[in-house]
């Protein structure tokens, strides 16, 4: 059976006060991810922030190097959170290979990859918390990319938080 736990990082404030962690928030300028950035902040939270592009520290999320230099770069963390990955919209039949490829190396792998290369550099006990999407639970047309790779981070971080128990959390947020 299916267990839902609720990670720290999304408790209400009134009923926990987080202590002070280190955080990666990959997608920290995109609409989500600056939602993120917002609400640690405001809790106290050390936040590191990394886009794709721009100033500051920056990842190609379907280059695994580029993921291992940003943990070379970031140095010690306590929890990663990743608001970021390209997926591409589009009815099946005009999707190419490309298209879809490009869905699965960046919004899928790119989220692989993040907890493969944390292992040992996000602290233990500490958490990883990636993003797929509701369209992952209902789809829409034009949107089967999306959606097929959504629903491919929701049961990665279900088979991940069953090999990382005791070390590391492993959550999925879907918004929409």
């Amino acid at each position: 059976m299916n267990q839902v736990r609720t990670s720290p990082l999304a408790e209400p404030p009134d009923r926990k006060k987080l202590a002070r962690m280190r955080i990666l928030v990959v997608g920290s300028s995109g609409t989500i991810g600056s939602a993120v950035v917002k609400a640690l902040s405001e809790h106290g939270q050390d936040i590191v922030e990394v886009t794709h592009s721009g100033g500051g520290l920056t990842v190609d999320l379907s280059d695994t190097a580029s993921i291992e230099a940003l943990y070379d770069t970031a140095g010690k963390l306590d929890a990663v959170v990743c608001a970021a990955g390209v997926a591409q919209f589009g009815p099946l039949e005009e999707l190419s290979d490309a298209d879809l490829a490009q869905s699965i190396e960046n919004k899928l792998m790119g989220q692989v990859n993040l907890i493969r290369c944390g292992i040992g550099r996000v602290t233990e006990g500490g958490s990883f918390t990636l993003t797929s999407g509701g369209l992952s639970q209902k789809p829409t047309a034009a949107t089967t990319s999306v959606s097929m790779v959504g629903a491919a981070v929701e049961t990665f971080a279900k088979g991940a938080a069953i090999d990382l128990e005791n070390r590391y959390r492993v959550n999925v947020v879907s918004p929409g």
